[in-house]
């Protein structure tokens, strides 16, 4: 029987990486679950740090002992307290840990993958309706490719993730700013946080309400101010007449003005001179 994939260094160095530095939870916690671990010592340590930081406790190795024994998890550690501190003297350095969240969660992905295809293989060898099966695959890749969950997870296992964002919302509210992506509008950014991670958010107005000037505000605002990535969507206008949206904004230029062809030579300089500053900018258009 082949070895489904795994790369139990990673773990380890992911796990140990916390324990060195406990400010890393956040940035590991908000990326994978403990599902995501192949080996069951590294999912029983990912779930006794998440309780640790539950209780509003600093991830540590006497914290993290103390939690295992309240679990009853340290007996299933091959090693016990060992076993943490050779977590501990895996991590080779912080700045690969990164890559190792990445290796993680390739290789969860990969162990998803062969148990869909086996489900799939074993219900037609069975006699189940080719066309159901292939539905339910479908769905599943679906679901692997875009990196959303296909199995259902207890609702504790989800906590870690859910404290390590309020966690970054806490350090981006002492900035004084909003804690997600912002609109470019002061009084909206104040009521509404800005846009969080995983939110959908559905803005109605009329006809030229001003949906789409909107949009462009937020996308430049997250790409030029605050320094993310946007991509915009559009089905009503052309890729052009997004981006003079865009030149019209930046440069404060009246946008009739502009499609009468009555724009002064002061305002095609500073035109000229937004599109040079802005050609490298991460936004991307989709008409």
């Amino acid at each position: 029987m082949r070895q489904l994939p795994e790369n139990l260094q990673a773990e380890r160095s992911a796990l140990g990486a916390v324990l060195i530095e406990p400010g890393m939870w956040r940035r590991i916690a908000s990326e994978l679950t403990a599902d995501d671990f192949s080996a069951p010592q590294n999912r029983e340590v990912f779930e006794a740090m998440g309780g640790v930081v539950s209780r509003g406790a600093v991830v540590d190795l006497v914290s993290l002992e103390d939690e295992l024994s309240r679990r009853q998890g340290l007996e299933r550690i091959p090693g016990g307290l060992g076993y943490l501190v050779a977590c501990s003297s895996s991590v080779g350095s912080l700045e690969l840990i990164p890559q190792a969240v990445r290796l993680i969660r390739e290789k969860a992905t990969a162990r998803r993958a062969i148990a869909a295809l086996g489900d799939a293989q074993a219900a037609l060898f069975s006699g189940e309706q080719s066309a159901e099966v292939l539905e339910t695959l479908a769905r599943q890749v679906s679901a692997l490719a875009t990196g959303s969950a296909s199995d259902l997870v207890r609702l504790g296992q989800v906590f870690p993730e859910a404290l390590a964002e309020i966690e970054r919302r806490g350090a981006a509210a002492g900035t004084g700013l909003p804690t997600g992506v912002r609109f470019g509008v002061e009084e909206l950014d104040k009521l509404t946080g800005g846009l969080q991670p995983g939110d959908q958010c559905v803005i109605a107005a009329e006809t030229a309400g001003g949906k789409t000037v909107l949009a462009v505000q937020a996308a430049l605002t997250s790409v030029l101010v605050d320094g993310g990535t946007a991509i915009l969507f559009n089905l009503e206008m052309t890729r052009r007449q997004l981006a003079e949206r865009a030149l019209c904004h930046l440069g404060k230029i009246n946008s009739h003005l502009l499609r009468r062809g009555e724009v002064d030579m002061d305002g095609f300089r500073k035109l000229h001179d937004i599109a040079a500053r802005t050609y490298e900018a991460p936004i991307y258009l989709e008409d």
